[in-house]
């Protein structure tokens, strides 16, 4: 118990910045499709994002930064025909992440980033099913009738770099199933973080 109050004092001790972060996250990079076609979904589309931040000062130039966000809700299918036999929408997506970045800043005003994260998926939907295309011919895929979650560590690399006073611009880019060649897969975020 002691340690914990002391590691508590500790804590706040440093010099600390927070921020509040808006932004866009990407599909997996040439992974994720959303159309009857296959298509894979453009590195463009738009998953808006919200983040808390708190920059901790460790030591000169080095930083410490926990991060939380949560995406907005996102169709698992970009079309308008991607409905399930009762009319509802084929099905949602939504992302709930936890990072633990440290920061170097490299010059006045632009920071270095790296660390991990961990990233929670919700996919939801109403039941039903839709049709795709599956090379010669079509075939039936059945949608979700309940909320299924599923977690994943990340190793996070990004920039970050100071545009106004209190403004700053971010990319970060994340490593998914860093272990697993099957399954690695990489996107990255966008974002404007804004420091109170």
């Amino acid at each position: 118990m002691k340690l914990l109050i002391i590691f508590s004092f500790t804590l706040f001790s440093f010099n600390t910045y927070s921020l509040v972060g808006v932004g866009s996250m990407s599909p997996f990079l040439g992974k994720y499709t959303n159309s009857t076609e296959g298509d894979t979904e453009s590195v463009l589309s738009i998953w808006p994002y919200i983040s808390l931040h708190e920059y901790f000062n460790i030591r000169d130039n080095i930083f410490f930064i926990p991060e939380v966000g949560i995406t907005l809700n996102n169709s698992s299918y970009g079309e308008i025909d991607a409905l399930n036999g009762n009319g509802d929408e084929a099905s949602s997506r939504q992302m709930i992440f936890g990072l633990a970045n440290f920061s170097l800043m490299i010059a006045s005003g632009t920071h270095f980033r790296f660390g991990g994260g961990v990233f929670i998926t919700k996919i939801s939907g109403q039941g039903g099913a839709v049709t795709r295309n599956n090379g010669s011919g079509t075939s039936t895929h059945f949608l979700p009738d309940e909320t299924v979650s599923s977690y994943n560590s990340t190793l996070n690399l990004g920039i970050e770099t100071f545009v106004a006073p209190r403004v700053a611009v971010k990319i970060e880019t994340y490593t998914w199933n860093v272990l697993s060649s099957s399954s690695l897969r990489f996107n990255f975020a966008l974002a404007f973080n804004y420091y109170l």
